[in-house]
């Protein structure tokens, strides 16, 4: 390992400390003390940017970060509610964020990145496809819905196909039970109604006044919202086959760097409307946390153009529309993993870690309805038991805080030992 120089993205505390005492880690970024800079500093870009010396290798390599740059146009949108920076200062951004990047990446020799999450929130996905153009080994983590275990795989296209990873830890017997759709960690809080109301502008400009503009802004966007879905939302119609496609809540990872092409979810939806047959209708709804945000005037104009498409209310059940489905459709959601459990065949359109499980098919534009249905999910006992194989391949610990809260057991010191065994595992195999 000493020859390695690695750079660390997003890992802090104890977890941090542990991983320079027993890696070769010559930069971190993250919003921790002991990090070289911190994470929101380079995010906001507040410091001095060195442009690099634009060598033929440095500008073959920007051409071809270049060609993500719609990717990272929807990634960096995050940071905008609705007031957005111009699209020339969008892509300064992105030049600027290049230009330190591939900086920090040349300075410190670094000849691999480790992510604490998949990149997803800007300037780490330009060090991702710095990487890739330049040979650079990258481990990614992404915490799973699995207590105390992380997925551990090296691009954003290995994500779901771990055949060739090594084992990281021993095989046990988990003895999984799906947990009822309430219990999903990422869906706790408030479901029913997540647009910005009235009661949201007046609690926002009596803690920051200063805001009042653009809270102006998304109270018009949040009344917008609410119109457009009472016009657009109808019941299930009885006796009706559909395929069910539940809506990913936008901006997340699931879309803007799992979605991979279909980070725009309605081009899934346009896609998957073309091949259904006139008999087979395709029911969306909506992501119970999902608010205002992606969802303008132009979306739900989108929507009306397919004629084959019903927008179902957001408080339907979910688990119902799966169980009376023809197939399940997902960029890469845990209904898609639901779906494995009612039986039913699952077609996805991005990247998910239970992609290499039978009866889930990938999209690919010459895909039919009855290549998705001929795939059929194995029973529970052999999916459970090829799940327990596939989580050997996981990294025990935990990588992102707010998943502490499913593992009862959790102590900060044996934590950091154990994502720092499990990496050391991982880029060992991959060395």
């Amino acid at each position: 390992m000493s020859s390695e120089s690695i750079l660390a993205l997003g890992f802090k505390g104890d977890l941090l400390k542990e991983l320079k005492s027993k890696m070769p880690i010559t930069y971190s970024i993250s919003n921790d003390s002991n990090a070289d800079i911190t994470w929101d500093d380079f995010y906001s870009l507040k410091f001095d940017i060195t442009r690099p010396d634009f060598s033929e290798e440095i500008s073959k390599i920007f051409r071809e970060v270049k060609k993500n740059y719609c990717q990272f146009n929807d990634i960096y949108s995050r940071r905008f509610f609705y007031v957005t920076e111009s699209c020339a200062e969008v892509y300064s951004v992105f030049t600027l964020y290049f230009y330190q990047c591939i900086s920090v990446l040349k300075n410190n020799s670094v000849n691999c990145i480790i992510f604490s999450n998949v990149p997803h929130e800007g300037y780490d996905y330009i060090f991702y496809l710095i990487a890739k153009n330049m040979s650079i080994k990258t481990i990614i983590c992404n915490q799973s819905l699995f207590p105390n275990r992380f997925w551990i795989f090296s691009a954003i296209e290995d994500f779901g196909n771990f055949a060739s990873s090594p084992k990281v830890s021993e095989h046990w017997s988990s003895n999984y039970v799906l947990p009822k759709p309430s219990e999903w960690v990422n869906m706790q809080g408030r479901l029913n109604d997540r647009s910005y109301f009235i009661l949201d502008f007046i609690k926002e400009i009596l803690r920051k006044p200063h805001r009042l503009p653009l809270a102006l802004v998304r109270l018009f966007h949040g009344f917008q919202y609410r119109i457009n879905v009472h016009k657009a939302v109808i019941d299930p119609v009885a006796n009706e086959r559909y395929v069910y496609f539940p809506l990913h809540l936008q901006p997340e990872l699931t879309t803007s760097a799992l979605g991979g092409e279909f980070a725009d979810q309605i081009s899934a939806i346009e896609e998957l409307s073309s091949i259904l047959p006139n008999d087979l209708y395709l029911y969306v709804k909506e992501n119970p946390k999902q608010n205002e945000a992606y969802r303008g005037k132009l979306f739900f104009k989108r929507l009306k153009k397919l004629k084959n498409v019903r927008y179902i209310k957001r408080t339907y059940s979910s688990s119902k529309l799966i169980q009376d489905s023809e197939f399940v459709a997902v960029i890469n959601g845990t209904a898609g993993w639901e779906a494995i459990f009612a039986k039913k065949s699952i077609l996805i359109f991005g990247y998910a870690w239970f992609s290499s499980f039978k009866g889930v098919t990938r999209y690919a534009p010459t895909i039919s309805v009855d290549d998705v249905l001929k795939n059929r999910p194995a029973n529970a006992i052999e999916t459970i038991n090829y799940l327990d194989d596939i989580l050997t391949k996981t990294g025990i610990g935990i990588v992102d805080d707010d998943y502490i809260s499913i593992f009862d057991q959790y102590d900060v010191n044996v934590n950091s030992k154990t994502v720092t065994n499990s990496l050391i595992t991982y880029y060992k195999f991959k060395n």
